[in-house]
C-alpha cells in the first residue's frame, strides 16, 4: 500500500515500507529514546485489508492522517502485520534508499546513529531473504476477525468521547471567562496559527478547478437543514435543485449526473470531498458558498471559543480538498469579496424567504441572536431591564440555555426560549406576530463580513426592526422608512424601542416598507453569481 512520506528523511511511511525505512527508536522529528523497540509500527492486518476493500478510507497516498488515528486508540492483542514484499522488492528498496539513508545517519544523535548504523534492516537486503510472503490482494472478509475489530473500535469510541466530554467541559469553563483577555486571545492566535498550518494557508483558499458550460443539474450539499441553504439558494434555483444533507447521506449512495452543478454550503465532510474529486471531470462545476468569515473565526474573539474551535477546525482539514475541487466561490458580502482578493469570489447575497404569518399581533419584542452572539445578549439586560420596568405588559422573547437564562433571570415577562432548528423556526414564525425585532451588532471584523439577514428574521415576524448603526445594517437599512439605527448607546436603544411599541402607526409603515424592500430585493437579484 502506497504511503505518505516523512517531511524531514523523506522516508517512504506506508505499511509495506516501514519495516524497511522506519526501522529506528523514534521518527526522525522526534527526541531520541533510551528504548530499542520500534515505534510507529503498521497497523494489524485487519485493519490494513479494509483499507484495501474500502478504498475511500485512504484515497490518495498522502491521507495517513486515518493511520495515526487508528494506532493512538486502536488497541489490538497480538496481532500482527502481513509481509506482503518479495525477496527482489526488498533487495531494490535497500538499494535505492542507501543514500537516502547515509544522509539520515547525520541527522541523529550518536547513540541513535550507532544503533542505525548496526541495524542490519536498514542496509542489508538479506535480513529480508527468510521472511514468508503473503498475497497483496485482500481477502474476503473474515467474521472473527471483523468482530474483534468491530470490539476494538468501540471500545476506543467510548475512550474517545469520555476524553471529548472532558474536553469540552475545559472549553465551557474558558468561554466563561471574558473572551478578550489577553492570554485568551494569545491562545487563540495560536491555535489560528496550527490550524492553518494544517489547512495549508492562510485565508480563503483559491479555486484552482477548471469551469465548463453548466448543462446539467444542480446539486446543492448541504450540513444539515440550515437557513444559508434557504436564503441563499432555495430562494434562486426552489426546486430546480436537489438538496443533500452531507450529515445524513453517504457519498457513495448519491447519483451523479454528467455535467453536473455542485454547490458546497459552508462545509463538506472530507468522504464527499474525496467522493467529489473522484468524479470531478463529470462536473461543469463545483461552488463553495461562503456566508461568514470562517477562515478567521478562530480569531474573533466574540465567538464562543468551541463555536470557534468547530467552525474553523472543519474549514482547516477541507481547506486543500477544497482548493482543488472548486472551481469558484461565491461569498455573502461585498467585505468578504474584498477581504479575499485570491479567490475571485463573486458576492451571492441573502434573499427573503416569506412566510404566511396570520398570526395576530402580540405584545413581544424579540432578540433572535445565536449563541455566536454572546456578545450582544449580555450587552442587551440593561436594555431589557429598564423597558421592562417602563411598561409592565410587555414581554421579552429570546433564544438561549442556562447561561441566557441567568443573565436575565430577575428580569421580569422575559421568555427565553430553547434554540431551535431551522425547519423549527420557519414554523414558529409562522405562528408568531410581534411587535418590534432588535439586532444589535458590534464593530468587530468578523461582524462587518456578515450579511444583514437579520432584516428578514424580523420582517418575517411582522415586526419593525431597530438595528445597530453598523455594517452589515447600516448600507441596508433606510434610517426612519425601513428600519430605526442606533449608536450601540442603552439609551438610545430603549428610547427607539418605547417609541416603536408605543406607535402602532410608525411601527406598521416600517414594516411594510421593509417588507416591500425585502420582496424588491428578492426580484431584483433572483439570478445566480
Amino acid at each position: 500500500m502506497a504511503g505518505s512520506r516523512c517531511r524531514v528523511c523523506r522516508k517512504c511511511m506506508c505499511a509495506c515500507c516501514r519495516p524497511i525505512s522506519w526501522r529506528i527508536s523514534a521518527p526522525c522529528w522526534a527526541p531520541p529514546r533510551r528504548a530499542t523497540a520500534a515505534v510507529n509500527p503498521s497497523l494489524p492486518e485487519t485493519v490494513l485489508r479494509v483499507f484495501q476493500r474500502h478504498r475511500w478510507l485512504r484515497a490518495t497516498p498522502d491521507d495517513s492522517a486515518i493511520e495515526f488515528a487508528i494506532g493512538r486508540h486502536l488497541h489490538f492483542e497480538g496481532a500482527g502485520t502481513p509481509w506482503v514484499l518479495d525477496a527482489d522488492t526488498c533487495a531494490r528498496i535497500v538499494h535505492e534508499s542507501h543514500g537516502s539513508n547515509l544522509e539520515l545517519l547525520e541527522l541523529l544523535d550518536d547513540e541513535s546513529r550507532a544503533r542505525m548504523r548496526d541495524d542490519p534492516a536498514w542496509w542489508s537486503a538479506q535480513f529480508y531473504a527468510g521472511r514468508g510472503v503473503q498475497g497483496w490482494k485482500p481477502p474476503p472478509a473474515n467474521a472473527a476477525q471483523s468482530d474483534q475489530l468491530a470490539a476494538a473500535a468501540l471500545d476506543a469510541l467510548f475512550r474517545v468521547d469520555t476524553q471529548l466530554l472532558k474536553a469540552q467541559a475545559r472549553i465551557r469553563k474558558l468561554e466563561a471567562a471574558p473572551q478578550t483577555h489577553p492570554w485568551i486571545m494569545s491562545m487563540r492566535s495560536l491555535l489560528a496559527g496550527m490550524l492553518e498550518s494544517i489547512a495549508g494557508g492562510a485565508g480563503l483558499f483559491r479555486p484552482r478547478a477548471a469551469r465548463t458550460e453548466h448543462a446539467g443539474e444542480w446539486l446543492v450539499l448541504s450540513p444539515g437543514l440550515i437557513p444559508t441553504t434557504d436564503i441563499y439558494l432555495r430562494t434562486r434555483l426552489g426546486e430546480q435543485a436537489r438538496y443533500i444533507d452531507t450529515r445524513a447521506t453517504r457519498a457513495a449512495a448519491c447519483v451523479l449526473p454528467d455535467g453536473a452543478c455542485v454547490i458546497i454550503v459552508r462545509h463538506a465532510p472530507r468522504s464527499w470531498l474525496r467522493w467529489l474529486e473522484q468524479h470531478r471531470a463529470r462536473l461543469a462545476r463545483v461552488v463553495y458558498l461562503l456566508d461568514d468569515d470562517i477562515p478567521q473565526a478562530m480569531r474573533a474573539g466574540e465567538l464562543p471559543l468551541y463555536y470557534a474551535w468547530r467552525t474553523a477546525w472543519r474549514y482547516a482539514l477541507a481547506r486543500r480538498a477544497l482548493e482543488r475541487v472548486c472551481s469558484e466561490v461565491w461569498v455573502s458580502t461585498d467585505e468578504l469579496r474584498r477581504r479575499y482578493p485570491e479567490a475571485a469570489a463573486r458576492v451571492c447575497e441573502p434573499l427573503y424567504l416569506p412566510c404566511a404569518n396570520r398570526a395576530a399581533p402580540e405584545r413581544i419584542y424579540f432578540y433572535h441572536g445565536s449563541r455566536a452572539h454572546r456578545d450582544e445578549i449580555a450587552w442587551l439586560v440593561p436594555v431589557v431591564r429598564e423597558l421592562q420596568a417602563a411598561q409592565s405588559d410587555w414581554h421579552f422573547e429570546i433564544f438561549g440555555d442556562a447561561r441566557v437564562r441567568r443573565l436575565f433571570a430577575g428580569i421580569p415577562r422575559v421568555r427565553v426560549r430553547p434554540p431551535m432548528r431551522w425547519p423549527e423556526y420557519l414554523a414558529h414564525a409562522a405562528g408568531a406576530h410581534y411587535l418590534v425585532g432588535l439586532a444589535p451588532c458590534f464593530d468587530t471584523p468578523f461582524n462587518r463580513a456578515r450579511s444583514h439577514a437579520k432584516l428578514f428574521d424580523i420582517t418575517r415576524l411582522g415586526a419593525a426592526g431597530v438595528y445597530s448603526a453598523l455594517a452589515p445594517y447600516a448600507g441596508k437599512i433606510e434610517p426612519g422608512a425601513t428600519g430605526v439605527l442606533c449608536a450601540n448607546k442603552p439609551g438610545e436603544w430603549v428610547e427607539a424601542v418605547l417609541a416603536l411599541m408605543r406607535d402602532e402607526t410608525t411601527r406598521h409603515a416600517i414594516h411594510q416598507r421593509a417588507l416591500a424592500w425585502c420582496e424588491h430585493e428578492a426580484r431584483a437579484k433572483r439570478e445566480l453569481p
